[in-house]
């Protein structure tokens, strides 16, 4: 894990694309927003946005030699959070279904629940694919 930049109003820092990362970037993050005064209710739905995106992007992205760079800024009443990564193209802005739905579950179907929370628990979730990379951005309101 790098951290490129965690003065002033802005967390930057760089994984590689290994689920043993989540734990020292959660860490991270925990002590940027705290340091801030962000109240926990905004704390952890920043934190399991920020992981289940991550996460996503090392299981499912197919780049596991690739890095991946997370950016968290604070810009006036809002975080703003930002996940990129080069991989498989992936949008998690898809509307999800929940994931206990009865049709879900009759269908055998696992999984899901991180990216429905995600969705539930931000308060916009934006996507983009630019030259190769994945780039994904998570806003709060504070």
């Amino acid at each position: 894990m790098t951290e490129t930049a965690s003065g002033g109003e802005e967390l930057l820092v760089k994984i590689r694309a290994d689920i043993s990362e989540i734990g020292p970037l959660l860490e991270k993050v925990t002590e940027f927003l705290g340091a801030r005064q962000i109240s926990d209710d905004i704390r952890r739905r920043v934190m399991l946005s920020i992981e289940e995106i991550t996460v996503n992007a090392i299981e499912h992205g197919g780049q596991p030699q690739r890095s991946i760079e997370i950016a968290v800024r604070l810009a006036a009443s809002r975080i703003l959070a930002a996940v990129s990564y080069h991989g498989a193209e992936f949008d998690p802005t898809t509307p999800r279904a929940n994931p206990k739905s009865p049709e879900k579950i009759l269908a055998g179907e696992l999984g899901g629940h991180g990216l429905f929370l995600t969705q539930q628990v931000s308060d916009r979730v934006e996507y983009a694919r630019v030259t190769g990379v994945n780039q994904v951005k998570l806003e709060f309101v504070v």
